[in-house]
């Protein structure tokens, strides 16, 4: 048998090696995590972190610090149906809550999340909401780099933006800036890709509008005119 020329094999162990890395970069799972007190309701496949997690290599996730934080939980998911009827008629039901906005962490201090992923670009979605106050303004930062300037200016707005951030030395660090303080309710982390845009979009319905759950005890009324417009004869 005729031995593989030395080109060839650096050819075939360079391909492997691509092959290899590709599919190490498709394995990285999406990150999810839900933010809140111990007993507040965990979003499925969402990981619970409480003012308690600081961050250890071990666990692979948690709080560069763990001062100054609280957790608060206003009750689980809540969708009502305003008091007086003409604003009933108008604008119908509204959610104040759902199983990640119904929860947050509070932090009075500058602080940052840990992640450990493997080195390279991801995708951040930050999601924040207070169902009883106003939260505080504050920013979000990674790779030194301002990336969001999160602004809620009343009780039940949800704040849900992306971000690109740099993951290096095996962490992706999220900094929480504000001089008032900041809030956390959830953070999903992963790849540009169709499994990230699947999870941000049953994300987003079940936040802004309903679950499959919910759906089933509403059902969409028909819009009838007071004044229909007069037809021609």
């Amino acid at each position: 048998m005729n031995p593989i020329p030395v080109w060839l094999s650096v050819v075939i162990v360079s391909v492997s090696m691509f092959s290899e890395a590709v599919a190490q970069d498709l394995k990285v799972d999406i990150r999810r995590f839900a933010f809140g007190t111990p007993d507040s309701v965990t979003r499925d496949g969402f990981t619970k972190v409480t003012v308690e997690d600081l961050f250890t290599p071990e666990k692979g996730y948690g709080f560069e610090s763990v001062t100054e934080l609280r957790a608060f939980d206003r009750g689980g998911s809540k969708v009502e149906l305003p008091g007086d009827a003409y604003t009933a008629s108008v604008y119908g039901a509204y959610r104040t809550t759902s199983d990640i906005t119904s929860a947050f962490v509070e932090g009075r201090g500058d602080n940052t999340f840990l992640v450990a992923l493997p080195d390279g670009d991801y995708t951040v979605w930050v999601i924040a909401c207070d169902a009883a106050w106003a939260p505080p303004l504050f920013e979000v930062w990674a790779n030194d780099e301002q990336k969001l300037d999160v602004q809620i200016p009343r009780a039940r707005f949800v704040f849900m933006e992306s971000f690109q951030a740099h993951a290096s030395g095996g962490q992706l660090q999220i900094e929480l800036k504000g001089r008032h303080g900041w809030i956390l309710s959830g953070l999903v982390i992963g790849k540009e890709g169709p499994e990230l845009a699947r999870v941000v979009a049953k994300l987003e319905q079940d936040v802004f509008f309903l679950t499959k759950q919910e759906l089933t005890k509403w059902k969409e009324a028909t819009y009838v005119p007071e004044n229909p417009p007069l037809e021609w004869a």
